[in-house]
């Protein structure tokens, strides 16, 4: 526990589930708006110095251990981000979730049990200052940092293995994490910390034996810094890619985070139908009536719900079957507020991916 006004560690015992500690490995208290120097500096700190998190989170545990004589106590970290106090929107509503994919794999590769990027919601529109939260409160829009966490939340899972980059650059470059699914696929999390360069990369995969199918999604940072798109377009499902069961080739985006959920060797994927490379939406922003088309290479029952900022289902706006061929769907929006949505693509019951979409006009 802590007590006292000295913020004295005594000792605890077994009588402590868990202990919260904070992490901000770097940041500035100038308001003046950053330059590319600081903005690489930031992006760095997770992997380089004092701070690097994997060796501080571990060091932290170790101390929490010795002052409590001995006895282990859960360490999470229930804050973490950069400590920055300039509202730069390039920083807050992009770069940042470089910071924060790169912060999450790491977390997860030192087994830490909880933890919570800061902050989550903020703001108003009565209120201005809405520099950092995920999701902003003054448009209702989401920033990369909470596009991240979806994809982080929605594939990610299962038991940590091992990934390593040789194109890290020493904490500003490309930095990879990697986990082995309960459904057999490896899901591998990228995250291109470079501002202007692509990193075309060899992946070779050491003990595990792929169908040579990959299926591929992304976060870049290709809208108007502005809201509601505050520098992206959120998660984007593309064609998958093709390699051998060994090996993949892939170039990274600039300024990105992908992930690559890799099949298992006799997952029966020789041919995915291509739903999600042929998937297209239409017009963006979306006033009254939304446009959906796709080709399926088989008879397929295919649902697309519309999902809002909150996670919450708003309608259904395909749900049957279909055949094999090419199909066009024309679906109005009603009474739905304008603000920004996620349409989920569902097939047979399996995920195919997501495309966000934006409603103005009412």
């Amino acid at each position: 526990m802590i007590s006292g006004t000295g913020a004295t560690l005594v000792e605890c015992g077994d009588d402590t589930d868990w202990l919260d500690i904070h992490y901000y490995p770097c940041g500035s208290w100038d308001p003046t708006p950053p330059d590319t120097t600081d903005y690489i500096q930031w992006l760095s700190s997770l992997d380089t110095g004092p701070m690097a998190l994997e060796n501080w989170y571990l060091a932290m545990c170790d101390s929490v251990t010795a002052f409590n004589g001995g006895t282990p106590i859960p360490v999470g970290i229930m804050e973490y981000n950069a400590l920055v106090v300039s509202s730069d929107p390039v920083w807050w509503n992009y770069l940042d979730g470089l910071f924060i994919a790169d912060c999450m794999g790491h977390l997860a590769r030192v087994g830490c049990p909880m933890g919570g990027a800061y902050s989550i919601f903020e703001g108003s529109p009565t209120d201005p200052y809405t520099s950092f939260g995920m999701i902003r409160g003054d448009t209702l829009s989401i920033r990369a940092t909470g596009w991240v966490t979806k994809l982080y939340n929605d594939n990610f899972s299962g038991t940590v293995v091992e990934a390593t980059s040789d194109a890290s650059g020493g904490g500003y470059g490309l930095e990879v994490h990697a986990t082995l699914r309960e459904d057999g696929k490896l899901c591998l999390i990228a995250v291109n910390k470079l501002l202007d360069e692509e990193v075309q990369a060899n992946i070779s995969l050491n003990g595990f034996s792929s169908s040579g199918y990959a299926a591929l999604m992304d976060i870049t940072n290709d809208a108007p810094m502005d809201a509601p798109t505050n520098g992206t377009t959120g998660i984007q499902t593309h064609e998958g890619i093709w390699g051998t069961q060994t090996a993949f080739q892939y170039t990274f985006p600039r300024a990105s985070v992908t992930c690559l959920l890799i099949y298992p060797e006799g997952s029966g994927v020789m041919n995915p139908p291509d739903i999600t490379s042929r998937f297209r939406v239409s017009p963006s922003p979306v006033t009254d009536n939304l446009n959906v088309e796709f080709n399926l290479t088989e008879a397929t029952r295919l649902e697309i719900s519309l999902f809002d900022c909150a996670g919450r289902v708003q309608t259904s706006i395909i749900n049957g079957e279909f055949c094999s061929g090419a199909h066009s769907v024309k679906w109005n929006r009603g009474d739905i507020p304008n603000g920004i949505y996620l349409l989920q693509v569902t097939a047979e019951g399996s995920s195919l991916g997501s495309e966000k979409i934006v409603l103005t006009g009412q």
